[in-house]
C-alpha cells in the first residue's frame, strides 16, 4: 500500500517542516549569541527563510547561514546589492550564498587583521 497526499498535504508537511528548521536554528543562535535581543526573532527568521527559499537557497548549509546572517543584520537581504548578485545568471543560488558568505567572512578577517596592534 502506497501512501498518497494531496498537494494540500504536502504543502502543509512542508511547513511543519520549515517551522522545525527555523525554530532549531533559532534556538542555536540564541544559544551562541546569548545578548542578542528575541524579541520578534522568530518572525524575522520565518520571513527570511521564506525568501531564501524564494531566492532558490536550497542547502540547509546555505539556509542556517541565512537565517544567521538575519539573527545578526536584520533586512541584509532586502538589500539592492545582495539581490542584484543573487539574480545574475550562470551559477546556482546555493553557490552564489556560499561566495556571498565567504567574501563576508574574508572581509570581517580583514577588519579584525588590521585593528589588531603592532
Amino acid at each position: 500500500m502506497q501512501l498518497e497526499l494531496t498537494p494540500e498535504q504536502v504543502e502543509g508537511l512542508c511547513a511543519i517542516d520549515a517551522k522545525g528548521f527555523v525554530q532549531t536554528v533559532e534556538r542555536d543562535i540564541l544559544r551562541d549569541y546569548p545578548g542578542l535581543p528575541a524579541a520578534r526573532l522568530t518572525e524575522r527568521l520565518a520571513a527570511a527563510f521564506v525568501h531564501a527559499r524564494a531566492m532558490g537557497i536550497e542547502e540547509d548549509a546555505n539556509l542556517v547561514d541565512f537565517l544567521r546572517t538575519e539573527a545578526l543584520v536584520p533586512g541584509f537581504y532586502k538589500q539592492p546589492g545582495l539581490r542584484r548578485w543573487m539574480e545574475k545568471p550562470g551559477r546556482p543560488a546555493d553557490q552564489r550564498f556560499h561566495d556571498f558568505v565567504q567574501v563576508m567572512r574574508w572581509q570581517l578577517r580583514q577588519g579584525t587583521d588590521q585593528q589588531k596592534p603592532e
